[in-house]
């Protein structure tokens, strides 16, 4: 009898989730669903061999901590927190991006996915996004590739534990570091969408969130 009940029960639950489902017309897919596969696609694009030494930077709680050794890629992952994962070819170490005890020249792939933005913010340091940067371009081989994924809005702000750049912004954190790099933008529209977009359409009103994609090679 109270297999039966729990049958119906569960039942019930399901009819439910499924009508709630078909009743909503809205994604409310963040901007992960954009960032992890541009950062697969670039590898991919790249022909990045297996064996390949990547840095994952913030890999706390990121699913690209298993995809990327999955891959065949030799992957070390860094944040402040401690990252509780064993999985061939994933290394942890614990440390911050402004300084690390890596030598010069030792990555041939970088990956910061929605972290740079937060690098130093608690601590007051808000410079610190540019430490980051130029302590990944350090420990990146000569012509590897940094992929790396901001937030970014028509106007700059900073909160305590973020910076949103604008385009402005954005250029002055890449530019004076003398790499060659591409930027892709996407905007979530007001039903949740995410869509490419123009750096021109993020000053548009009706934008809610949008992301920017970059992929930057090392030229010195």
């Amino acid at each position: 009898m109270l297999r039966l009940i729990k049958r119906l029960v569960f039942r019930l639950i399901y009819k439910v989730y499924l009508w709630s489902s078909s009743c909503s017309g809205e994604s409310f897919l963040g901007s992960r669903s954009i960032e992890y596969p541009f950062v697969i696609e670039e590898l991919r694009k790249s022909s990045i061999p297996e064996d390949s030494k990547v840095l994952l930077v913030g890999c706390a709680g990121d699913p690209l901590s298993t995809i990327l050794p999955a891959l065949g890629y030799e992957t070390y992952g860094l944040d402040v927190k401690h990252v509780a994962i064993k999985y061939p070819k994933f290394h942890f170490i614990r440390g911050d991006i402004r300084k690390t005890e890596f030598p010069d020249n030792y990555f041939n792939v970088v990956v910061a996915v929605s972290t740079i933005e937060h690098v130093g913010m608690l601590e007051g340091d808000y410079e610190g996004d540019k430490k980051a940067i130029r302590e990944m371009l350090r420990i990146l081989k000569m012509n590897g590739i940094l992929l790396m994924t901001l937030p970014i809005a028509s106007t700059f702000r900073v909160s305590s534990t973020e910076r949103v750049y604008d385009i402005r912004m954005l250029n002055s954190l890449l530019a004076e570091l003398n790499i060659r790099y591409n930027l892709l933008f996407y905007k979530r529209d007001e039903d949740g969408y995410w869509n490419r977009c123009s750096s021109n359409e993020l000053y548009t009103s009706n934008i809610s969130e949008a992301v920017v994609l970059v992929k930057a090679v090392k030229m010195r």
